[in-house]
C-alpha cells in the first residue's frame, strides 16, 4: 500500500512544510497587495513596482505555480537523492 512507504511519508511531511510555506507567502503577498507590507531596509534589492496589486497578484500565481511543480517534481528528485545516499554508504 502506497501509503506506507517510506516516500509516501517523506512527500506527506514534504507537502506539510510546503504548504506552510505557501500560506506564509500568501499571507505576506496579500499585506503587499493592500499596502500593509514595507521592505525591509537592510533587504539589499530594489523593490519599486508601478502596481502594487497588481504585483502581488502576479506573485501570488508565480507562488502556487511554483509549489504545484515543486510537488509534481519532488518524488523524482527524492529517489535520486536515495540513489546518492545509498552510492555514499
Amino acid at each position: 500500500m502506497i501509503s506506507a512507504t517510506k516516500y509516501y511519508k517523506s512527500f506527506k511531511n514534504q507537502i506539510g512544510h510546503t504548504n506552510h510555506q505557501l500560506l506564509t507567502i500568501l499571507v505576506g503577498l496579500d499585506a503587499v497587495r493592500v499596502g500593509t507590507a514595507i521592505k525591509p531596509v537592510d533587504l539589499p534589492a530594489e523593490w519599486n513596482p508601478r502596481n502594487v496589486e497588481e504585483s502581488a497578484k502576479r506573485s501570488r500565481r508565480f507562488a502556487r505555480s511554483a509549489s504545484i511543480a515543486w510537488a509534481v517534481d519532488w518524488p523524482r528528485g527524492a529517489k535520486a537523492n536515495q540513489r546518492q545516499i545509498h552510492q555514499l554508504l
